[in-house]
């Protein structure tokens, strides 16, 4: 317990999603967040487990944290108007000075606790959940007209959880590009290695409202 801690992302515009945090959209009786919380919630305790929200909805999820019984397993963490600043705010919250952290894109509520044990337990120290790519890829040009075919054999999809070495990812975000979306692309940026260990589970990220329904599917089938 004491080796692990974990950072869970909510702290997002969602933009692309409506005028609504996607985030406290009810999924499958609670709010799409608390997934994430749940499963996770017994890798660390209360000051090594992270969860970044915005500012103008901090006490939103505070409430839903009382409410499902988590305001005691839980450290909220205010995010900044980068994903760096918020997951920099969050590593700058934790206790923890050695071992390794998870973390987890809140949007992800399918990613199960297996899978996070599968990746604290890899002998590899930097590894993220990935997919291989199964669909054929093509470069396009502006005017939408196919340019040329990518070879998908070496292609993956880079998802979350995504567990890093502690010291060495709170070194690399000391310099890490403002823009940055992905933690593993800031740690390779940093010189680092980093391996994928191919996640086979349903690992949908909530992306548009159309999404939600697939999610609840997924849930209920399970």
């Amino acid at each position: 317990m004491n080796k692990y801690a974990v950072i869970i992302t909510g702290g997002g515009s969602s933009t692309r999603y409506g005028e609504r945090n996607k985030l406290l959209e009810p999924l499958c009786g609670a709010p799409v967040f608390i997934h994430s919380v749940r499963n996770f919630a017994r890798f660390a305790d209360r000051k090594n487990f992270i969860l970044t929200v915005s500012e103008k909805d901090r006490s939103l999820f505070e409430a839903e944290l009382y409410r499902f019984g988590f305001s005691d397993k839980v450290t909220v963490v205010t995010g900044g108007s980068t994903r760096v600043e918020s997951v920099r705010n969050a590593l700058d919250a934790l206790t923890l000075k050695s071992g390794r952290v998870a973390i987890h894109d809140a949007a992800r509520p399918l990613a199960s606790a297996e899978l996070l044990e599968q990746l604290f337990s890899d002998e590899k120290i930097n590894v993220i959940a990935a997919s291989k790519v199964v669909d054929s890829i093509k470069t396009v040009t502006p005017d939408g007209k196919i340019a040329s075919e990518t070879d998908r054999t070496y292609l993956w999809k880079a998802e979350t959880p995504q567990v890093f070495d502690l010291p060495s990812l709170k070194k690399a975000f000391e310099n890490a590009p403002a823009d940055a979306t992905d933690d593993a692309s800031i740690m390779r940026h940093a010189g680092y290695d980093v391996f994928v260990f191919e996640n086979k589970e349903d690992n949908l990220k909530l992306t548009s409202p159309q999404d939600l329904p697939k999610l609840e599917n997924i849930i209920k089938n399970k």
